[in-house]
């Protein structure tokens, strides 16, 4: 396992600390190229590309991950071309508590870019999945001028960066997962220091089955877990872009971290 980080309080002052139980530094990785060979073992996980294929450039280069999406790719409804790296949840969790997941435990998955970026027609995306389950993953995204939280395969919701907490160039993205509700997180730090969970909120809400955007900010009828206990449960990293602007950007990520909290 790589050395534990120190810890994070995610609640100002009493609440619980979390540990950090996967870490990925890439400046200790040596050079690789998924568009040659989807698999590499990084941290003691097996991280496999999806949509290399989509990619211009996608590899471990100079202590980076560094991708650079194609033009008219993303990772919203049904459109599940964009380039990234993913590995099976079960692996990532193998540094818990418990050496599984823990369905009463929140977990923060997070990525940490190499310096501040605007993007302005897409970007670095980090999410965790139920396989190929519609509708049962969970993902923030870099929009351009906005925020995208992509719930599912039918269901996303954009939100000016000028209406958050977060509107100058963003160092890190994460999801915040627990008990069937999430958080999406951004942050211009790449430290996280006063920050609960280690970001600024960005949405929070339940995954639900309302074919709308308002859906994943409501509890509704017909209200599903991510059931990270599964076998095909992913979490996964990566980029895109759509049209427009000076793009496609290639995203440079320094560090990857997942948090166990409680």
């Amino acid at each position: 396992m790589p050395p534990m980080r120190p810890s994070l309080v995610p609640g100002g002052g009493g609440g619980p600390a979390s540990t950090v139980i996967y870490s990925v530094d890439f400046a200790n990785e040596s050079n690789h190229d998924f568009k040659t060979t989807a698999t590499r073992t990084i941290g003691g996980v097996t991280w496999t590309a999806l949509n290399d294929h989509k990619a211009t450039y996608f590899s471990i280069d100079a202590g980076l991950l560094k991708i650079q999406p194609q033009s008219s790719t993303a990772w919203v409804t049904n459109a599940w071309s964009a380039p990234l790296i993913q590995a099976p949840w079960s692996a990532l969790m193998a540094g818990a508590k418990t050496g599984a997941y823990d369905p009463a435990k929140a977990y923060t998955w997070r990525a940490i870019l190499s310096t501040g970026a605007s993007p302005a027609d897409g970007g670095l995306l980090v999410g965790m999945r139920t396989g190929t389950t519609a509708k049962r993953d969970i993902t923030i995204e870099a929009s351009g001028t906005s925020w995208r939280v992509n719930r599912g395969a039918v269901s996303y919701m954009d939100l000016a960066r000028s209406s958050t907490g977060v509107t100058g160039p963003m160092r890190t993205l994460a999801v915040v997962y627990a008990q069937g509700s999430f958080r999406t997180l951004s942050s211009t730090s790449a430290t996280h220091e006063g920050e609960a969970f280690g970001g600024v909120p960005i949405l929070s809400g339940y995954g639900n089955v309302a074919n709308n955007g308002y859906g994943m900010n409501y509890l509704q009828s017909g209200v599903f877990p991510l059931d990270l206990s599964s076998a095909s449960a992913l979490g996964y990293v990566g980029a895109w872009w759509y049209s427009g602007g000076t793009g496609p950007a290639t995203v440079l990520i320094s560090r990857l971290e997942l948090h166990e909290v409680g």
